[in-house]
């Protein structure tokens, strides 16, 4: 069974397989830490397609490019800044996130208990 909630300006679809299972359960982990693991992830993730973007606005002259190496150095580089940020307070989005996610899980759990 696929749960699909509005939330403002997002759609959310929470499918999680059970190992061993041939489909998607409504399995709820008991542990928030995947959860926090996950939404730190997204906003890493998000921070890093941000700093690429702003990264890409930057005139380059042919006096101080690097080339490939530099690609793959500001990559890389750009990839570690946006997790250490996630990390600590971040943006607010991967908390805000999880603030969201555990509020829908506990909905989620009422409505299985009610039933």
């Amino acid at each position: 069974m696929e749960t699909t909630t509005p939330v403002p300006g997002i759609l959310f679809s929470v499918r999680n397989a059970e190992p061993g299972s041939n489909g998607p359960t409504d399995r709820v982990h008991e542990s928030g830490s995947e959860l926090k693991k996950v939404t730190e992830d997204f906003e890493s993730l998000f921070i890093n397609q941000m700093l690429q973007v702003m990264r890409k606005s930057i005139p380059r002259n042919g006096l101080l490019s690097g080339g490939i190496q530099e690609d793959v150095f500001t990559s890389m580089f750009d990839t570690e800044v946006a997790r250490h940020l996630a990390r600590g307070d971040g943006m607010g989005i991967g908390k805000k996130l999880y603030e969201e996610l555990l509020a829908l899980q506990q909905i989620s759990r009422e409505q299985a208990s009610d039933q």
